[in-house]
């Protein structure tokens, strides 16, 4: 009986040595079917690593994700503390409070985390955009004096601190210039400007918020007329900075201001409808 039970327990165990070999073909046989150039293996955003915003701004966060015919490219987005900034899953980001959080991204399927399928932005919150007002030269001279003069032929580059120290955001050639327009109170004010619905503050004192929409292509065509004859720059800078800064920042600072609109109008000028409806609206108030 006993040699009996030994070769009933060796039959069952080859069985199921045979049963766990053909389980693991056919695993090995799945994974190795599976196009690994489908996930992505990498993101790259179209925004510096630290991001200061004011209290009530949004930002959308622009990013590539690679490979370009991955079959699922949907992405998450997480935020390290939900109480100064929340994170939607389109990107963006709504400053709430005063204070720092880190804002992660990475793909919804992959096979583990690295520094190439995972960034993080540091958003620094803060109470109000400091935008630079001056520049200060930093050049010294042999005596370690300020540089004042050059010798014909002497090449120098230029160093430079931008003021205030603390500043958070710089035109740098587009800076607004000191001269300011008092304004006495009116029955009505209009209030003009691409970031005009950025501010929180700014949009509680609106009555009415209006969202001028253009067609992208008729915004390059405006950019490239204005740059080529106003500011004398060729076509392909202009296409160029359009491509780099421009565009990337639309996306990331005007477009999610549209949420916030009353009234979007397309075609701007050219809604004589829009444009009729507005004017009523204001004689309206100048009535009352």
């Amino acid at each position: 009986m006993k040699k009996i039970y030994m070769n009933q327990f060796l039959l069952a165990g080859t069985l199921t040595g045979c049963l766990f070999l053909a389980s693991c073909d056919k695993e090995q046989e799945f994974t190795t079917g599976m196009p690994e150039q489908q996930l992505i293996n990498s993101i790259e955003l179209k925004v510096t690593s630290k991001l200061p915003l004011a209290v009530g701004m949004d930002s959308t966060i622009v990013y590539k994700v690679a490979p370009e015919d991955a079959a699922d490219k949907e992405v998450m987005w997480t935020s390290s503390n939900e109480k100064v900034a929340a994170v939607s899953q389109n990107g963006t980001i709504t400053a709430l409070t005063e204070g720092e959080a880190v804002i992660t991204v990475k793909p919804v399927i992959g096979f583990g985390v690295t520094d190439v399928t995972e960034k993080t932005i540091t958003v620094s919150v803060i109470p109000e955009i400091i935008e630079v007002t001056d520049i200060r030269l930093t050049n010294k001279d042999d005596e370690g004096n300020p540089l004042t003069s050059l010798y014909p032929g002497d090449e120098q580059k230029l160093t430079y601190t931008l003021l205030p120290e603390n500043h958070t955001y710089s035109y740098l050639t587009c800076t607004r210039q000191p001269e300011t327009i008092h304004i006495e109170p009116r029955e009505v004010v209009i209030i003009e400007g691409i970031l005009a619905l950025c501010d929180k503050k700014l949009r509680n004192m609106m009555d009415l918020k209006i969202f001028v929409d253009a067609d992208p292509d008729e915004r390059l065509i405006r950019v490239i007329q204005r740059d080529v004859i106003e500011r004398g720059r060729t076509a392909e800078a202009v296409m160029e900075r359009y491509t780099r800064v421009l565009k990337p920042m639309h996306l990331q600072f005007i477009e999610p201001c549209k949420r916030y609109a009353d009234l979007i109008v397309p075609e701007g000028g050219n809604n004589k409808v829009a444009i009729d409806i507005l004017t009523m609206y204001i004689k309206k108030h100048l009535k009352n």
